[in-house]
């Protein structure tokens, strides 16, 4: 048998009272092709070939968000419920989520000691990968000090729907490639991949799908909120999903509320500034 036999199920009763077990093909089964989509998840994702030099090049740049009425929300899910228009002033958006080397050039320059999770190894190792292991706090020291903010869970949604009312994905949801043009769930390989190896929106804002969840500056609805979550943590939206979501996750209207006090290895953040 070339299943591995990994589990066995309770079949009855022997004598004297002694369970009788046998090999649970269908319990082995399950076993292996959870094992296979998670040693070899989807391949043929369709990756940018950028070098070191050209994300150098384009390291930090920002797009114009000019001012105007543009609409959020959505019908499909009570969470964000009506889809409604509201209106924004101009601002800059970072066009992929701050780096590990963007990261440790603040922490040497302002001599910032990060409260979550981050790794100073990582700046070496995977400068170009998004920084992580970030609190909301860390985050917007990073900004404050470079005289930026992070956005709003508004102005992240409508910079990654491409100002688009009827956009529910980043990249058309009918699209036959639409699961090859983001790292999440299934193209990931277990962990963040550099900044801008997937295409860009049509706004030429990258990793809006994917890669690591985003901080924003909002604050999620505590009447949405239950237990200890409500009475003990401030809690802040997410946007964007990561690596390890599933494609309703990557919606551009999905929030995901978090403590503010915490930090992922899949959560980072982008910044805004205002003219």
């Amino acid at each position: 048998n070339w299943i591995p036999t990994l589990l066995v199920e309770k079949t009855g009763t022997g004598e004297n009272g002694i369970p009788v077990w046998k090999t649970s093909m269908r319990l082995n089964l399950i076993v292996y092709i959870c094992l296979v989509g998670y040693l070899f998840p989807l391949q043929g994702a369709e990756m940018l070939s950028l070098n070191d030099n050209e994300r150098e090049a384009i390291l930090g740049k920002q797009v114009w968000i000019p001012s105007g009425d543009y609409h959020v929300g959505g019908k499909n899910y009570r969470d964000n419920q009506p889809l409604r228009s509201m209106r924004f002033n101009g601002f800059f958006i970072d066009i992929h989520p701050v780096t590990n080397k963007q990261y440790a050039r603040f922490v040497k320059e302002s001599g910032y000691r990060p409260t979550g999770g981050y790794s100073s190894t990582d700046a070496l190792e995977s400068p170009y990968h998004p920084a992580t292991g970030l609190t909301y706090q860390d985050a917007s020291a990073y900004a404050k000090f470079y005289k930026m903010r992070l956005p709003s869970e508004w102005e992240w949604e409508i910079a990654s729907r491409g100002l688009k009312a009827e956009a529910r994905f980043v990249y058309p949801s009918d699209s036959k490639s639409f699961r090859k043009r983001g790292h999440f769930y299934h193209n990931m390989n277990h962990q963040t991949v550099a900044v801008c190896s997937y295409t860009p929106n049509e706004l030429g804002l990258f990793d809006m799908a994917g890669n690591v969840y985003e901080w924003t500056s909002s604050l999620y609805d505590s009447d949405r909120l239950h237990g200890k979550y409500q009475k003990e943590f401030t809690v802040r939206v997410l946007r964007g999903g990561a690596w390890t979501s599933k494609v309703h996750e990557i919606m551009v209207t999905t929030r995901t509320p978090f403590p503010s006090k915490r930090s992922l290895r899949w959560l980072g953040f982008r910044c805004v500034r205002d003219r």
